[in-house]
């Protein structure tokens, strides 16, 4: 059977303990599972897209392409905290966030990866262009009467890079860095 796996064009952090930590040490007990951690690590999609195991040859070359843009660490302004209430299967929950500016920078970023998709006919399945809304996603959570406190390390500046990764249709695995095979540099 042909089977679609999605992938996803993100920036990740190159000190992501900060992130994992406060996502289990506050949001434990209140998300449903979806939550980071080792195996779901965090990042700021930049674009998401399907290929199926018959394209999976294609992956190369979209990251040879990728890497002809040269995008360079940088740091992301990162925000505040924000919890988005969940729409159609997410219906119940709300997304704890750590939201990211839309900056010059991070929408040139976007808009280079989505063009790169754009001529490779492959379709950006999250928000792109004007609706765009870069973030890291820290869980996926039942919202309770007492927001937990933030420590202000979560919103400090850290450079993160750009990398190619798998998830699976749940969204509860997101392998993104190298050290588990997928392309970044």
């Amino acid at each position: 059977m042909n089977q679609k796996t999605r992938y996803i064009i993100g920036l990740i952090p190159l000190k992501p303990t900060i992130y994992t930590e406060t996502a289990q040490s506050l949001l434990s007990e209140m998300s449903d599972g979806y939550l980071l951690s080792s195996s779901v690590f965090p990042h700021i999609t930049v674009a998401q897209f399907e290929l199926n195991d018959e394209e999976k040859a294609r992956l190369q070359i979209l990251w040879e392409e990728i890497a002809k843009l040269n995008i360079k660490p940088f740091n992301p302004k990162l925000i505040g905290v924000n919890f988005i209430k969940g729409l159609k299967s997410h219906d119940g929950f709300y997304w704890a966030q750590v939201a990211v500016e839309r900056d010059p920078l991070m929408m040139k970023t976007h808009h280079q990866i989505v063009d790169v998709l754009n001529k490779h006919q492959l379709s950006c399945l999250n928000d792109a262009g004007d609706i765009y809304k870069p973030h890291i996603t820290l869980a996926r959570i039942t919202l309770s009467k007492s927001i937990p406190l933030w420590t202000s390390e979560l919103l400090a500046a850290q450079e993160f890079r750009i990398a190619i990764g798998a998830s699976d249709k749940d969204r509860k695995s997101t392998r993104l860095n190298s050290s588990h095979g997928y392309i970044s540099y």
